[in-house]
């Protein structure tokens, strides 16, 4: 397989340099934030764009596969933890090893991403903290995905509070019975 030197190198340098904010293309559609993400999803996708014209075969070994940015979580001090799964739209699993197309950009590239994709759609299969000066992309196959802090959050879930439980069991104190069992429940809102 060909690989230009540059590819992966200076582009995303310069990106970072010129202070590129982020973006966030997924399939969920949510939408460019400024001018810069949409200056680093352009030179995202010229990378790519250059790969393909340079070596088709494994372009088109990997197409079916891209990454999807489920959510942004926040964890305060303007740190955020990026959520991605992947599709697999082929009928068996495909091998994209850490390299040019299985990437995390900034660097490192490697990321502990998966690098054996099986069909179908899977949901929150890397967690990624990034900060919220910059962007965070994963480059997978010939697509790719982009988190910012404006990125969707993800939903809060937790543990406590109000819930599945139940009204009393067991009788009424008048005819010997306690006041029941169950309570007040488990599971609930999050505080």
């Amino acid at each position: 397989m060909k690989r230009s030197s540059f590819l992966g190198r200076w582009p995303f340098a310069l990106a970072l340099v010129a202070g590129v904010g982020g973006v966030s293309c997924s399939e969920e559609g949510t939408s460019s934030t400024s001018s810069d993400d949409s200056a680093l999803a352009q030179q995202l996708q010229s990378e790519i764009d250059t790969a393909v014209s340079r070596d088709p075969l494994t372009s088109s070994q990997i197409k079916a596969v891209s990454p999807i940015l489920k959510c942004v979580e926040s964890q305060g001090n303007d740190r955020y933890l990026a959520h991605f799964g992947y599709s697999n739209s082929s009928s068996g699993s495909i091998p994209i090893p850490v390299g040019f197309y299985n990437r995390f950009w900034p660097s490192p590239i490697n990321r502990t991403q998966p690098t054996s994709f099986a069909p179908g759609l899977h949901a929150d299969v890397v967690q990624v903290q990034f900060s919220g000066h910059s962007a965070l992309a994963w480059i997978l196959g010939v697509h790719f995905d982009i988190a910012t802090k404006y990125s969707r959050r993800c939903t809060q879930t937790g543990t406590g509070g109000a819930g599945t439980g139940g009204a009393a069991t067991g009788g009424t104190k008048a005819t010997g019975g306690a006041t029941g069992t169950g309570g007040k429940g488990t599971g609930g809102a999050a505080t």
